[in-house]
């Protein structure tokens, strides 16, 4: 038996449009589809992908940022237009520790709300850092992470801020574009865009039903697949 011994499979932004394409019957096999279909589906395929950031947790998209405290900093504005400038703008703080660079202890930061945050009353009072509060910016340059205590001058020196987060999905804005998806996502991505066009392209109401059941069973399918797989502990709560 002859195997490839490839791993490296993906497909380029064209390529996915035109899957999707075909899967709905707008081109026949051996078609290539006209540049007003190819930009029109790009945008739906960026619309889509978009959209998905907010499913939440992928784990091949969390990425992690170490911040050097500035003392008396109050926010850290992460993203290409922040101070701590990182390829793009975080949807999401997954968690976020203080690191003594000396002993390399991480101490986890308790999240708080905006209200919280708001209703403290010396934003500006120094120390060793205990909270963040997270603020999504609508500017696509950056999002505001916020640390109470600031931190003085001995933190300052010695120690750093873990940001665990997740990483915005690439722009698809050229036809050699790669999708920046594991292998796994392919499918989904290709019956996900399949579906947002054949309302489009005229497909019937009946088959677009079945194709919208089956984008939903693909993409639940990778959603579970994209979990740790770690163990589940359950035990009865004691009242006394």
């Amino acid at each position: 038996m002859a195997l490839s011994n490839s791993f490296d499979f993906t497909l380029s932004r064209d390529e996915l449009i035109k899957r999707s394409l075909l899967m709905i019957g707008a081109i026949s096999a051996g078609q290539t589809p006209n540049a007003t279909d190819v930009t029109d589906a790009s945008q739906v395929l960026n619309l889509m992908l978009k959209a998905w950031q907010a499913d939440g947790l992928q784990l091949w998209q969390v990425a992690v940022e170490s911040i050097t405290p500035v003392q008396g900093r109050e926010t850290y504005t992460l993203g290409p237009a922040g101070n701590v400038s990182i390829a793009g703008k975080p949807p999401a703080i997954l968690e976020a520790y203080r690191r003594n660079t000396s002993t390399s202890q991480d101490v986890p930061l308790n999240r708080i709300s905006r209200t919280q945050y708001w209703e403290l009353p010396d934003k500006t009072q120094q120390g060793i850092p205990v909270s963040y509060y997270w603020d999504v910016q609508q500017d696509v340059g950056a999002n505001d992470l916020s640390v109470w205590p600031t931190a003085d001058a001995t933190f300052a020196a010695g120690d750093t801020i873990e940001v665990l987060y997740q990483m915005p999905f690439d722009d698809m804005d050229a036809a050699a574009n790669n999708l920046a998806f594991p292998q796994e996502w392919h499918l989904a991505v290709a019956y996900g865009l399949a579906c947002l066009l054949s309302g489009e392209y005229g497909m019937p109401l009946s088959e677009r039903r079945q194709l919208r059941e089956e984008a939903k069973e693909e993409k639940a399918r990778v959603m579970d697949w994209d979990q740790e797989q770690t163990s589940v502990f359950f035990q009865p709560e004691h009242r006394g």
